[in-house]
């Protein structure tokens, strides 16, 4: 990849689309490759190995089969464009059967049904949710195809549709993780060391995109349990988290640095001291945050800002492509808006997890939104009561 870097940068530089055209053309014959383009500054497409993409702002977006490798192209200006490579797991499918095989997956997958299991009998024992753990017991052993076949509206309902949903899920970052590891094994002596830091880089970029799957989908079992839970419920409400606005600022620089958005983030408002977990707060920020930067351009301002009346108001706004009636309506668990034309990493549980963390706290959360007009999104939570422990 080093000299088609090296290309790349001195087509940007120069403006010789035609020559890197034809250098373009001989790349598609690796079965791994499905195409290649080039993109300037403002992500505008100057060279593809699809002509008629030329010209054309493109959505390099991953999906279950096909993985888009991207290479920043700077000078000491700065950036000059990107480089994006699309893969196709095909080729590395036989690879994922060896994994599955050598015990890799089934390790991750023993994991997985161990905590499924471990949060099913410990929060919902009803008949269904048994439907669910002997899933998880097949998925831990190794099959593929694992459906629980359980359905409803209520929370075991959907829990049993997620699960039926995260074995394909895992399979994006799961495809990256294998993908990149086979490019390191397959050509170490001929890879250089930066794009070994790369490939590496990448690798735990995937490794921490299923983490964070695996984390939330704990995280709302969590919630759902202590919804249903007198105890656990009356022992939520009556934590606290101190200067509100000050761990919020902190959640929400975190969550946009994580997204190189820093430069876009706009903070404002009051503190005061709320009737809830700090680490709950902060999770609540960070996934408005992250849903914020996720379906909003760069250099587009994202504002969170902090109100202290009768109660705690966070806002958190973008100028991103919104939200339909239709999709506002439809904010519950496990469910992806357009996943084919936006990026949306994980199992869409981001605002379904902030919007019950507040429910469960006495709070709540709503949702302005217009496609293509930007979403904002209020959280509303009660403030300590005077009197109350430290």
């Amino acid at each position: 990849m080093g000299l088609l870097e090296t290309q790349a940068r001195h087509t940007l530089l120069t403006a010789e689309y035609d020559q890197f055209h034809l250098y373009l053309r001989g790349l598609t014959s690796d079965p791994r490759i499905v195409s290649v383009v080039l993109l300037d500054d403002q992500d505008k497409v100057v060279a593809s190995t699809a002509p008629a993409e030329i010209g054309t702002h493109k959505q390099l977006v991953d999906s279950g089969d096909r993985l888009w490798v991207r290479r920043p192209l700077r000078n000491a200006a700065g950036l000059l464009g990107t480089l994006a490579i699309e893969f196709s797991s095909a080729p590395i499918e036989e690879s994922y059967r060896n994994a599955l095989t050598e015990g890799v997956i089934i390790g991750l997958a023993g994991l997985m049904g161990i905590a499924l299991i471990s949060v099913s009998f410990g929060f919902f024992l009803t008949r269904r949710l048994d439907r669910v753990a002997l899933a998880a017991g097949q998925l831990a052993q190794g099959a593929r195809g694992v459906s629980t076949g359980v359905r409803g509206a209520d929370e075991i309902g959907r829990l049993g549709e997620a699960f039926d949903n995260l074995p394909h899920e895992m399979l994006t970052p799961l495809t990256g993780i294998i993908g990149y590891g086979e490019l390191l094994k397959d050509g170490p002596d001929a890879t250089k060391p930066e794009e070994i830091r790369y490939m590496a880089s990448r690798i735990v970029e995937c490794g921490q995109r299923l983490h964070h799957l695996i984390q939330n989908f704990l995280i709302f079992a969590r919630i759902e349990a202590s919804a249903t839970d007198p105890t656990m419920l009356a022992g939520l409400k009556a934590s606290r988290t101190d200067d509100a606005a000050a761990v919020v600022a902190r959640a929400a620089r975190r969550a946009t640095e994580t997204q190189g958005r820093s430069r876009d983030l706009v903070i404002e408002g009051e503190t005061g001291d709320v009737a809830m977990p700090s680490d709950y707060l902060v999770k609540i920020v960070e996934e408005l945050v992250d849903n914020a930067c996720k379906f909003s351009p760069r250099f587009t301002p994202v504002s969170v800002q902090t109100a202290v009346g009768d109660r705690f108001e966070l806002t958190v706004r973008d100028q991103g492509r919104g939200m339909s009636a239709a999709e506002v309506a439809r904010v519950e668990a496990y469910v992806q808006f357009e996943r084919a034309l936006y990026e949306q990493q994980g199992i869409g549980l981001g605002l379904t997890i902030a919007r019950r963390l507040a429910e469960v706290h006495g709070g709540e959360l709503k949702i302005d939104g217009e496609t293509y007009h930007g979403t904002t999104v209020r959280v509303s939570l009660p403030l300590v009561r005077p009197g109350s422990p430290s």
